[in-house]
């Protein structure tokens, strides 16, 4: 299903992001896999009613909600039901919400949330002349809301951030790099 992004719930399972870079295959959904039984479970493939773009990274929360990225790296954008490249948040009911667009963030990739449940942190990587190329950082609320964007990490002009995770202290981990001269 070109899978990109995955991490692990509270439980045990493989949450992976099923995406649609890179080649023919992509389902675009987010699944989750009991990795004692095997079974895998969609948990969301669409937003009101229109299909992800390419669902790209993933992390759960203190609380166990599950916040992804959904952006389109590719050039070819002819199959893309919504003009929208954003964060999303699954409550723990399964209720899906748009949390970010590119009102705050050009392109969302990696996504991680602090131990203690009151940061995410997100990699805005637009690989267009001028585009961001930062890690940003948003306060959490009780109920998922964002607020207080701030910049943690500014790559500058020559290479952008791409996975990133914390550790149980709170060090935020990020892998970067170029993958063509800029």
């Amino acid at each position: 299903g070109r899978t990109n992004g995955n991490t692990f719930d509270a439980r045990g399972r493989l949450l992976s992001c099923e995406g649609a870079e890179n080649g023919p295959g992509g389902r675009r959904r987010i699944v989750r896999t009991d990795v004692v039984t095997g079974r895998v479970e969609v948990v969301t493939e669409r937003f009101d009613g229109k299909r992800y773009n390419s669902p790209n990274d993933i992390c759960v929360d203190d609380l166990g909600r599950v916040w992804f990225t959904d952006p389109r790296y590719s050039p070819d954008r002819s199959d893309l039901e919504m003009d929208v490249e954003g964060v999303y948040c699954i409550d723990t009911s399964g209720k899906v919400k748009r949390m970010l667009t590119q009102k705050e963030i050009d392109r969302p990739n990696g996504i991680a949330a602090a131990p203690d449940g009151k940061t995410l942190y997100v990699i805005d990587s637009h690989q267009k002349v001028g585009g961001n190329r930062k890690v940003w950082a948003f306060d959490i609320s009780a109920d998922g809301s964002l607020s207080r964007q701030r910049v943690v990490y500014d790559f500058g002009k020559g290479r952008g951030g791409d996975g990133m995770r914390l550790d149980t202290t709170g060090n935020l981990w990020v892998a970067a790099g170029i993958n063509k001269p800029r």
